[in-house]
């Protein structure tokens, strides 16, 4: 896979892009007649999708479709279109790269149409490696069966050949688009041979071992497979250990894992060590605002662990948002009253695992 990117057409499509958002109505109609008339004209295009695509992600502040608040059927309908062409004539257009905000405003049919030719064209030819993530991100909730084709083709074996953030962007789509598919019963990180390559690769960053044995491990564990899910866990934190600056987000979900796996494991202790290294700083901007994940603290209370399960509550009443501040403020209270009521940290029914 050539993964070197020609920055100049990059640059140049943004500028197109940019220069098409601010564009008056007759400008529009005229680009639009001259590029029926040249069916080839990439440069109007460019131009007529930055028209378009501008104002259906500014439809909050001046709606495209009336008092409705939803971009037009007719814009969508002339992104749609102009995607198209460059689906057949230039597949490889960095255009692509930031067409899912765009695609997610789209039908389905028109989503799947755009989805078809690109996989077509791209599993011949695949060059552009910020096109070809971009096309799991646009697959992801629309078919499951065409992520299962599509993953396959991110080179994992070979991750150093990228740029970091290309790297990284890479492994974390193919993490989460795993992930999706566990859940719904479709795929599985315990049969993807190149997930289980990339775990035991030494050539290849921690950070990438980390994501393949998370995910290899959480499926161990929904899958009752303790004594495995237990042996991905070890490899996992000696990776982790090795990673500079892991995601505070998924280093806040490790963590928690890990804890439930110990408590599986009859380890209430060194479920505790991993509740206190899950809220650990740093922090970032979806633990901040939709706080942390909760069944790991609410199982620990109902063992009565409640110093440690106040502790946890209060690093989140001094960071999170105000919103996320009440939330928490209520657990502490609740925590504190079953406390004293010597209840051993009973909660209400569907109130654990959540705020």
């Amino acid at each position: 896979m050539n993964k070197i990117i020609d920055r100049r057409d990059v640059i140049e499509v943004r500028g197109l892009l940019v220069g098409g958002g601010l564009l008056t109505g007759n400008q529009v109609t005229l680009r639009e007649k001259a590029a029926a008339v040249d069916p080839s004209g990439r440069r109007l295009r460019l131009e007529l999708l930055g028209y378009y695509i501008s104002k259906c992600m500014r439809w909050e502040f001046s709606p495209c479709g009336g008092g409705s608040g939803e971009p037009s059927d007719l814009a969508l309908q002339n992104i749609a279109e102009h995607l198209l062409w460059f689906v057949k004539n230039e597949p490889n257009s960095p255009i692509f790269a930031w067409a899912p905000e765009v695609m997610a405003h789209l039908s389905t049919s028109l989503r799947l149409s755009i989805l078809d030719g690109l996989e077509e064209t791209w599993m011949r030819d695949t060059t552009r490696l910020d096109v070809l993530i971009s096309l799991v991100v646009m697959s992801r909730g629309v078919d499951p069966e065409r992520l299962i084709r599509v993953v396959d083709m991110l080179d994992i074996s070979e991750p150093l050949k990228g740029s970091r953030a290309e790297v990284h962007s890479l492994l974390a789509l193919r993490f989460l688009t795993y992930e999706s598919l566990v859940r719904e019963e479709k795929g599985s990180f315990l049969d993807d041979v190149a997930t289980k390559d990339a775990a035991s690769n030494k050539s290849i960053t921690p950070w990438a071992r980390v994501l393949c044995r998370f995910g290899m491990a959480r499926e161990s564990f929904q899958k009752g497979l303790l004594p495995q899910a237990l042996e991905y866990a070890r490899l996992l934190l000696q990776d982790l250990s090795m990673v500079e600056a892991p995601t505070p987000l998924l280093r806040h979900r490790i963590y928690t894992f890990l804890g439930l796996l110990a408590l599986r494991n009859g380890d209430v202790q060194e479920a505790v060590v991993h509740l206190a290294e899950s809220a650990r700083p740093p922090f970032d901007g979806p633990l901040l605002s939709f706080g942390p994940e909760m069944d790991l603290v609410e199982s620990l209370c109902d063992k009565g662990q409640y110093d440690e399960s106040l502790s946890f509550y209060r690093t989140w009443e001094q960071v999170g948002c105000p919103d996320l501040q009440t939330r928490v403020r209520e657990r502490i209270a609740a925590i504190q009253e079953n406390q004293k009521e010597g209840l051993n940290g009973e909660t209400a029914p569907g109130e654990a695992g959540r705020m």
